[in-house]
């Protein structure tokens, strides 16, 4: 018996040398067995987007975070995800290109050098951008509620692009809605939104509400063969044989003389030599003009475009 167990353990060592044998001499050749599950690994492309990581490179200037509740987290320059800040971890420094975000009932505080700061309440994630490159104090790319002080020259990007600058604050932002977007200056001093072709004034106490579109609302350059009409608030621009005959805070009159173009509350005029044209606010004329002014203005056989 344990000469047969012997003979049958030599046979199989052999039978293994021979099987090992085998194998290196296919893998040499190049024909070996796959061994990975279908489907295969999907390949990468060569070149890859630089991600939502890198919109902002890490900059000299340095912030101050200040969680007020949680949920708060930070995201450092140029790395692909975030930490908490835990409860014993009330405040941190971070350099500019860093990620804030705020969840649910969340609220965070970001100092800057300064009278610079933004308060995140609720929902926001906001990207810190610095100033001395030209870049905005902050891109916001998700926020329900936030209050911004800027100090001079400096300026936000909202959702969408809009650019909002001033000097001082708070200037409140608010998302009550997927496609609304509502601005209110609480300041003493006037803000200023550029959204599109508009360029948007608001006094202290005034709203707005801009909407968020699908093309985005980042500022368009103008064409500088076009002029605004002095002497009122509406964003009427004028380009070739136009005179402006009369303008008030909310509306203005011109004549053609020549060729020309006229663009201005979602219009765009090209009329005949000689025509002339009205255009007022989508409130009346009368809240904003003396009485004389304003019975001259309505008296003008003009035609009017609202």
């Amino acid at each position: 018996m344990r000469r047969g167990a012997h003979w049958r353990l030599q046979v199989l060592k052999r039978g293994l040398q021979l099987g090992m044998v085998s194998l290196l001499a296919g893998m040499g050749s190049g024909c070996y067995i796959n061994t990975q599950r279908y489907p295969k690994p999907m390949k990468s492309p060569a070149d890859l987007p630089p991600g939502a990581s890198n919109l902002f490179d890490r900059g000299p200037e340095e912030a101050l975070v200040v969680r007020h509740s949680d949920p708060v987290q930070i995201r450092r320059p140029g790395e692909v995800s975030s930490f908490p800040m835990h409860f014993y971890s009330k405040t941190a420094r971070v350099n500019t290109g860093s990620w804030v975000q705020s969840g649910a009932g969340g609220k965070v505080e970001v100092l800057f050098p300064g009278d610079t700061s933004l308060t995140l309440n609720g929902r926001g994630t906001a990207v810190l951008g610095s100033p001395a490159r030209g870049e905005p104090v902050a891109l916001f790319l998700e926020l329900d509620q936030v209050r911004i002080s800027l100090g001079p020259e400096e300026y936000v990007r909202l959702l969408g692009g809009a650019v909002l600058s001033g000097q001082g604050g708070p200037y409140v932002v608010t998302n009550p809605r997927d496609e609304i977007l509502t601005v209110t200056n609480r300041s003493k001093g006037e803000l200023r939104i550029s959204f599109r072709e508009a360029r948007i004034g608001l006094a202290p106490g005034e709203i707005v509400h801009l909407p968020l579109l699908e093309a985005g609302g980042g500022p368009i350059e103008r064409d500088p063969a076009f002029s605004f009409v002095a002497g009122t608030r509406l964003d009427v621009q004028v380009r070739g044989g136009v005179d402006v005959t009369g303008s008030s805070p909310s509306a203005c009159e011109m004549r053609v003389t020549g060729p020309h173009e006229v663009r201005g509350l979602g219009l765009v005029l090209r009329l005949d030599q000689g025509d002339e044209v009205r255009l007022d606010a989508l409130q009346s004329p009368d809240q904003d003009l003396p009485g004389d002014a304003a019975d001259s203005l309505n008296s003008a056989p003009l035609s009017a475009a609202q």
